[in-house]
Formats: structure tokens, sequence, C-alpha cells
């Protein structure tokens, strides 16, 4: 038993301090993604509409802020683990274990959530990109338009393969040009049209995509007749295509949880022989 708990001890210490440095790198990168602009030679910045769209989104900024909140937690539980496991402190052990275990559930809870209830999730999330449609300009991925929401959107509908948010006939209700549909047209690779959309020292109007036929494309997406085979354009919306490939994250889900219980069976033991053995590492 006694070796059983040194093991146990040991691998507790080793995770918690592998995820202590996650953590550190985490709370870097969200860092130096707020603050890298002021390091960065203003005329260069000026110079480059990439790096200007880059540093001017917000949903950029947001993003680095959660990044900077996650990697404190990550820190502070881990080292509840690692000084609890090494010092054999049944109380660090015990918030160790509660905050883990609140974790675990948490993802079970949303996981279950989005399986039972797909439409809930689909909803969820559809009506932000529904909102953005309808307030779009005339001519996002056809003209100039270099907002952070279009290049996601654009970056989006040719990564995945879709169209609006339910489909075509999103941007036909928002009373769109046919230029919105031309990042819904069929490419011959996806992923290489979906980098060159972020592209910003390109003109959109000089982008060569590789479309499977563009002309087809604009056609079928501005024709209403049921009649008219939609080869050339992607017919799904993108919350479906996106929903489409929950079952990998899934699969990576369910993996981290399997871990987490992992270590949470490995702090158990560790604190039910905290009194046989106060002696530290």
């Amino acid at each position: 038993m006694a070796s059983c708990s040194g093991v146990a001890r040991f691998v507790l210490v080793l995770l918690n301090l592998l995820l202590f440095l996650i953590g550190v790198c985490i709370i870097a990168a969200g860092i130096l993604t707020i603050y890298l602009r002021d390091f960065i030679d203003i005329d260069l910045l000026r110079q480059s509409d990439d790096l200007r769209i880059i540093f001017d989104a917000t949903y950029l900024v947001i993003a680095a802020w959660v990044c900077v909140g996650l990697g404190v937690f990550i820190v502070l539980i881990s080292l509840c683990g690692c000084l609890g496991s090494a010092c054999m402190n049944k109380v660090l052990l015990g918030i160790y274990i509660f905050v883990v275990l609140q974790v675990v559930l948490v993802q079970v809870g949303i996981g279950l959530v989005i399986v039972l209830s797909p439409a809930w999730f689909t909803d969820a999330v559809s009506v932000q990109l529904d909102d953005y449609i309808a307030q779009s300009p005339d001519d996002p991925f056809q003209g100039e338009d270099t907002s952070a929401e279009t290049i996601g959107w654009n970056f989006l509908q040719f990564a995945v393969g879709c169209c609006g948010v339910n489909g075509i006939s999103d941007y036909i209700d928002a009373g769109a040009t046919s230029a919105y549909y031309r990042s819904c047209c069929k490419v011959q690779d996806r992923s290489e049209a979906a980098l060159l959309s972020l592209d910003l020292s390109v003109e959109e109007s000089m982008k060569e995509y590789n479309f499977t036929n563009e002309g087809n494309c604009l056609s079928q997406a501005q024709s209403q007749s049921e009649d008219v085979e939609k080869t050339d354009i992607n017919v799904n919306g993108c919350i479906d295509e996106l929903y489409s490939q929950l079952f990998t994250v899934g699969i990576a889900g369910i993996a981290l949880v399997a871990i987490q219980v992992f270590i949470v069976l490995i702090a158990c033991i560790v604190c039910c022989t905290a009194n046989r053995d106060e002696k530290p590492i």
C-alpha cells in the first residue's frame, strides 16, 4: 500500500507540474496577444493591413483575456494538487478533488446538452450569426470590407464548406446581392481558399480561389427554382456543418474527461493515505 501511495503521489505531482507549465504558457500567450501592439513598430503596423485588422479585432482581445483567466485557474488548481500531494495536505487535496470534479461535471453536462438537445445548441449559435448577416454591408465578400466579422465569416464558409447559418436562404431573406455567395461557392481546395481569404495584402477581386465553377455557382445561388441542381454551391448551413463535426470534438472531450477522472482517483488515493504517512516526498 505504501508503494502504491508513493507512486500515486509522484504521478500526481508530475501531472500537476505539467498542468502548471501549460497554465503559465496560456497566460503568457494571452498577455502577449493583448499587449503585443505596444512592442510593434507603429509604422510597420500601419503598413500592414493584416496586422492592423488582427490587432484591432475586439473578439481577439476578449479571447486573450479569457485565455489569461483560464491560465490563472489552471495554475491555481495545479498548485493545490502539486503542493497537496507533495506535502500530504488533506485540505489542499480536498480542494483540488472538489474543483476537478466540478469541472468534470460541467463538461459532462455541456456534452449531454449538446448531444440530447441539438436544437438548443444550434439555436443559441445561429441567433448571433443571423444578426450579423442581417446587418452586413451589401457586398461583404466581393467588396473590400475588412471588418473582423466579415473576415471570420468568409473564412468559415470556405473552411467548412457551408453557406449562411441555415443555408442560402439566409442571404436571400436579408436582401443580399449575388456577391454574398462568393465564399459559398465550392472550391477545389477548401483549406487553401480559407487561408487565402485571410490574406489582406491581395484585393478580394484579385484572389484566385480555384472555384469549381464560379459562374454556375452565382447563377445557382440566385435561382429560386427547386429544379435547378446546386452542383457548384454549398447548400448546407454552417450551423449544421459545425454540429456534424462535433463528433471529433466529442472524442477529444471524452478523452479529456477520462484523464481528469484518472487524476481525481489518484488524488483520492493520496488523500486517503495522508494520515498514514506525514512525510513529504
